[in-house]
């Protein structure tokens, strides 16, 4: 059995990380809905380097899932998740390509003629991150054998 400081160590750095993602993409959205339709250089160069910022946030923290972080520490106390933790890591690279996608749609000409439309891309890839922080939570949760949702983790 976990001791539970370990296990309360590992959810507490998960949260942490997920509440600094969830906070840093709700930032870009808030910086590119309301420049929707008249972005300026100075409004896309920001939103450019908090796209960035994310990209670097998100190779972190997937580095760290995939190099003996908590993942790996669930899985070893309940091996049986193989197939959910592949399942996660295999999203790392779909989202970051995400990202980098949203970025170069920055440089687009549309961008600078002001007709580009940012709610919907921005929030598909929110939606996409909140479900792989909630089949991450799964993981722990049964590997380390708690329940997540009496202490919520949302940004909002």
């Amino acid at each position: 059995m976990i001791e539970p400081q370990v296990c309360k160590v590992y959810l507490d750095h998960l949260r942490a990380e997920h509440l600094r993602i969830q906070r840093l993409v709700r930032k870009i959205r808030e910086q590119l809905v309301a420049h929707e339709g008249s972005p300026c250089v100075a409004h896309l160069a920001e939103a450019k380097a908090e796209l960035s910022q994310l990209r670097d946030e998100l190779e972190h923290h997937f580095r760290e899932e995939e190099g003996g972080g908590c993942l790996d520490e669930a899985l070893g106390f309940k091996p049986s998740l193989a197939s959910a933790v592949r399942a996660i890591e295999a999203e790392h690279p779909q989202i970051l390509h995400a990202v980098d996608r949203l970025r170069l749609r920055l440089d687009e000409p549309a961008v600078a003629a002001g007709v580009c439309h940012w709610q919907r891309e921005i929030d598909d890839l929110a939606a996409m991150l909140t479900a792989h922080e909630d089949a991450e939570a799964r993981v722990l949760e049964q590997g380390f054998s708690v329940y997540l949702e009496d202490e919520p983790v949302r940004a909002d």
